[in-house]
């Protein structure tokens, strides 16, 4: 991450220093401007799949709250950036938005720095918590094992998120290059043609606290569904649609812009969190920290994908069919990969309830001596009586209840001797009852599992299937 922010304070730099290349010297001039702006780009990259691969790993419960809020916040800096560098230029001329950019970074190197250390300090802490477990019961063969990075591509819900993340970012791009010639030409001015860009940046922003609620209460393939829906009715508003029959009124682009906010925000807020759970669910035990970091860099690599095609599919289509007749292609493209993504991704299982947030307790269940959490962070064989043809087999599951913000917002309380443990994320099929623990037990022998911290808890198990 300080690499990425170093890369970019000197392009910004290199592209301020620009102002002193000679007004004759065009060719100087766009070499450079090319080259500052790819260093640029290398930069925000390795920024932004830093950012995301610690998300994935320190804030696991709070995923799509600390996604949504990062990406709202990206959609704030797109706002205000040509805001600040407007001022900037009014008052310093050429030279001073650049400047005023890279002392931002600058400020903000002393917070980063801070923000990694307390991270190292979060990894060291893990590591030893892990070494003071019962090593004569631990075998973790396996627990960081690799996986293949084109393997990825095989879990349905993977690989439908990567292409979700090329198909959002095409769309919110591809109007860049065409929509200010159609309000231009429609009589509007320069402020009401900025304002439209930032319709739905706001529009997104508002809506976040309601994507969050949906994705709490519903599958996020399901959110992300209709998040599609709502996408392609935006663009066949935008239009206004010559298929549909719809009227030229540019009431109804504003409409659309307004609604294409609010379907960006339900495919981009839970997509992220979706590939990282379909991954963890397919392939149990693995390094964790290679496993967000492959699919952070993915993530923003099909970010910049969509967003390069974006503009040039908007361009070149604006040419050839005309502007209204455009948002009908890319319209029927996004109702297409909506069916398509129905069917790929669990059909109508979409449209059930969420599982439980990790940690989450089914109280009910609890009242019968059973407890319904989510996920284990480690798992291993204890010894000969593993017996995987007959379902008989003991495991060590590691609890963690916390991450790097502090304690989980629900946890899993206390679990008893003989309570039945159902772990739906990667043994969606097998029941465990708890034969020992080794965390504390109170006066009624009942062991607990700590609020904050690690906890260790032996079970057995018996598959159900």
């Amino acid at each position: 991450m300080i690499i990425g922010a170093l890369l970019i304070i000197i392009s910004i730099l290199g592209l301020g220093s620009l102002y002193f290349v000679s007004d004759d010297d065009t060719t100087t001039f766009v070499l450079f401007s090319f080259i500052w702006k790819f260093l640029c780009g290398i930069g925000a990259g390795i920024n932004s799949t830093a950012s995301f691969a610690i998300i994935a790993t320190h804030f696991k419960e709070d995923r799509e709250r600390t996604i949504g809020m990062m990406e709202a916040f990206s959609g704030v800096g797109l706002l205000i950036g040509p805001i600040f560098g407007g001022l900037m230029h009014y008052i310093g001329g050429y030279i001073l938005p650049f400047f005023a950019s890279s002392c931002v970074y600058f400020l903000m190197y002393p917070m980063i720095a801070v923000t990694l250390n307390k991270i190292y300090q979060l990894e060291k802490n893990k590591e030893l918590e892990q070494n003071e477990m019962p090593k004569a019961n631990m075998d973790i063969d396996g627990a960081d094992a690799q996986v293949k990075f084109t393997s990825l591509f095989i879990i349905p819900r993977f690989f439908m998120g990567v292409i979700s993340q090329v198909m959002v970012y095409m769309t919110v791009t591809f109007l860049q290059p065409t929509l200010a010639v159609k309000l231009k030409d429609a009589g509007y001015g320069e402020v009401v043609i900025g304002a439209s860009f930032a319709i739905p940046t706001l529009i997104y922003a508002f809506s976040s606290p309601l994507i969050y609620n949906l994705t709490a209460r519903f599958r996020k393939s399901g959110v992300i569904f209709f998040g599609y829906f709502i996408i392609s009715t935006a663009m066949f508003l935008v239009g206004p649609s010559e298929i549909l029959g719809f009227k030229d009124l540019t009431q109804l682009t504003f409409i659309g812009l307004c609604t294409m906010g609010l379907g960006c925000g339900m495919i981009i807020i839970p997509v992220l969190t979706d590939m990282i759970e379909a991954t963890e669910e397919t392939y149990p035990g693995t390094d964790m920290d290679q496993l967000h970091n492959g699919i952070s860099g993915l993530f923003i690599a099909a970010q910049g994908l969509g967003e390069t095609l974006g503009p040039v599919l908007g361009s070149v289509f604006k040419v050839h069919y005309g502007f209204r007749k455009s948002q009908d292609i890319i319209a029927v493209t996004l109702l297409s990969f909506m069916i398509l993504y129905y069917l790929v991704c669990g059909r109508n299982k979409i449209f059930e309830q969420a599982l439980p947030e990790p940690g989450a307790i089914n109280e009910e269940a609890l009242e019968g001596k059973e407890v319904k959490v989510l996920e284990p962070l480690l798992h291993t064989n204890l010894g000969p009586s593993h017996d995987e043809d007959s379902g008989q087999f003991d495991k060590l599951i590691n609890r963690s209840l916390s991450s790097a913000g502090g304690s989980r917002r629900s946890t899993v309380g206390r679990v008893s001797v003989g309570s039945k443990v159902h772990f739906f994320n990667q043994y969606p099929h097998q029941n465990f009852a708890v034969t020992h623990s080794h965390q504390q037990v109170d006066q009624e022998g009942n062991h607990i599992l700590p609020s904050t911290g690690s906890g260790v808890v032996v079970v057995h198990g018996t598959s159900i299937q």
